[in-house]
């Protein structure tokens, strides 16, 4: 993304802001209306040093609507489809951050937590109202190669905002992650205990691990691999009784701009409930029309093939390019999900501006699962 210097302040330490507008257009065959919507999302921070090893940050958020012909989840209207950015003006981080040493640190307050590429453990970016966190995290990195982190969760604020009744997650939960350079790639362990006093169905402990290599290609190409399993289990407050598994498989080849990858997600259910993955940057993963943010309780399976591109643009400016595929299917025999088409082109345009044009097409034509269009064009820029 394109910046800009920091306005210059009188007060020590520095400022920083993004700023962020947006036009979603949502068309969904169960609803009888469509969704438009127009938001504004400002946010702004200051950051400063207590000592040489302490640092203070504060950062704000507020979101609001332009156009409001959407269902923004607390007002309706319940017959348009959802666009999940309530207009809200809160507190979106505040935080310590002690740098013991070089390899320790630990943060401390309401911050922004994403582990690894957010599969579970993220901030909604793509949102306008981000999802953070009051936590304690501690990252370790003794030596290269090798790192560990524990975090505590007391609580989770949501992409609903403070408004909603979901907005936020009342939490005691514990995440511990470690891992470590091997001969055949980064190897992570991880476990998370999830404890919501107000979501009892949503507190699960997941246990898993996860390795990241390179394989060999020929001339120019470079190939990369993903493999993961985990498995989650009742926890804390949750009455229910399962154990479900978790299973990625993917594999990239880029060159010079280009990247190609096929990848396979399987989250197991038994019909009554499924793996879940609350705390994750769901919108990244499983298509971007968002239909599989809860997985189904029969459990899913997605293959995707996703092709990206960085092209020259006017200036010294450069162009993102995407295109991806899925295929969904349920688990256990319960047969055909769905299909869809995303697209996304990004490029930087003036004075830091980035602009954005994203869609996703989904066709659930004989599932259960409605059809349903979305398009977005952002404007956003950082200083």
């Amino acid at each position: 993304m394109s910046g800009a210097e920091a306005p210059q302040s009188p007060l020590p330490g520095t400022w920083h802001g993004h700023v962020r507008l947006r036009y979603e257009h949502v068309a969904q065959d169960s609803l009888a209306r469509d969704a438009d919507g127009l938001t504004a999302r400002l946010r702004l921070g200051w950051q400063v040093p207590v000592n040489p090893s302490l640092e203070f940050l504060v950062e704000g958020e507020a979101v609001g609507a332009l156009i409001r012909d959407y269902n923004d989840t607390i007002s309706g209207p319940a017959d348009r489809p959802i666009i999940s950015d309530p207009e809200a003006v809160e507190l979106n981080r505040l935080q310590l951050r002690w740098n013991a040493r070089p390899s320790l640190s630990v943060t401390l307050g309401r911050q922004r937590i994403i582990v690894d590429d957010a599969r579970h453990i993220g901030n909604v970016g793509f949102r306008q109202n981000e999802q953070t966190y009051d936590a304690v995290r501690v990252q370790f990195a003794p030596q290269e190669g090798l790192s560990a982190s524990y975090t505590y969760i007391d609580n989770v604020y949501r992409v609903f905002g403070p408004s909603s009744p979901a907005g936020r997650l009342r939490s005691d939960s514990h995440l511990l992650q470690a891992a470590a350079a091997t001969p055949l790639g980064r190897l992570t362990a991880y476990g998370h205990w999830f404890d919501f006093a107000n979501a009892p169905g949503m507190s699960s402990r997941t246990l898993g691990g996860r390795l990241d290599g390179e394989w060999p290609m020929t001339g120019e190409w470079a190939g990369q691999y993903t493999l993961e399993a985990a498995e989650q289990t009742p926890h804390g407050p949750n009455p229910a009784q399962f154990s479900h598994q978790y299973y990625r498989a993917s594999l990239t080849a880029a060159r010079s701009g280009a990247s190609y990858q096929v990848r396979y997600e399987q989250l197991r259910g038994d019909c009554a409930t499924a793996f879940q993955t609350p705390l994750a940057t769901l919108h990244a993963f499983q298509g971007w029309a968002d239909v599989f943010l809860t997985t189904p309780p029969e459990g899913l399976e997605d293959y995707s093939l996703q092709a990206r591109w960085t092209l020259p643009a006017p200036g010294e400016r450069r162009a993102q390019l995407a295109l991806t595929a899925h295929e969904f299917r349920g688990g256990g025999g319960a047969g055909w999900f769905g299909r869809e088409f995303d697209a996304m082109v990004r490029t930087g345009l003036w004075q830091g501006w980035d602009m954005e044009l994203k869609a996703a097409l989904f066709d659930g034509r004989g599932s259960r699962f409605a059809d349903r269009e979305k398009f977005w064009v952002t404007l956003e820029r950082a200083f």
